[in-house]
């Protein structure tokens, strides 16, 4: 293509993004957006692909799975209305007081929980290495002393805010001067029609 510039670029000042042949200026491909668009996409790219973008969403997937197995565990483990009284019941119960079965239960739940908080301490600070302050957020998100109720209104939540996140993934792209960046995955079309029109016996 760079030995053919002259004859490149006359070409896309006289036609549209979709190879129609035009003498409006306004309606011709405009290299030098698209040159800025695909520059976009790259830096995007890289951003999305670097390695504390990979681990926060690698820690959201594990919250994800992990939060299914902390409803199973509750589902089986007796409480009360209390939180005092379940709080006092789990740390009893872990410590083998109520028997084996009762001490593997409790330990289950506290086990799950703290690999949850330490997941959601690394989505909270976006993939970075979590902080005093993201792990305290995080461990007020689930607690062992929930009673049954407010343990599954807590995992419903959390699963819903995980699928905000995915949300946002998809709806953020990258951008160009003009607005929507025409390389963006979400216009499969647009980037086949812009990448395979040119025809040099037009």
């Amino acid at each position: 293509m760079y030995s053919k510039g002259i004859l490149v670029k006359s070409y896309l000042a006289t036609h549209d993004i979709f190879g129609n042949k035009t003498n409006d200026p306004n309606k011709a491909y405009d290299l030098t957006k698209a040159v800025t668009d695909w520059n976009a996409l790259q830096k995007y790219t890289a951003a999305t692909n670097s390695t504390a973008q990979v681990r926060m969403k690698q820690a959201e997937a594990s919250v994800e799975q992990s939060v299914q197995k902390l409803q199973q565990f509750s589902d089986d483990y007796i409480r009360s209305g209390y939180k005092f009284v379940n709080k006092a019941d789990l740390v009893a119960s872990s410590n083998g007081v109520f028997g084996e079965d009762a001490a593997k239960k409790a330990q289950a739940i506290l086990g799950q929980i703290s690999l949850i908080t330490d997941e959601l301490g690394q989505t909270f600070m976006g993939g970075n290495s979590p902080t005093d302050a993201a792990f305290a957020l995080a461990a007020n998100v689930l607690k062992g002393d929930f009673t049954q109720e407010v343990m599954t209104s807590q995992i419903d939540l959390l699963k819903q805010n995980l699928q905000y996140r995915k949300n946002s993934w998809n709806q953020v792209t990258a951008t160009g001067l003009g607005g929507d960046n025409i390389y963006n995955q979400s216009t499969p079309e647009t980037v086949s029609s812009a990448t395979t029109w040119c025809n040099w016996d037009t």
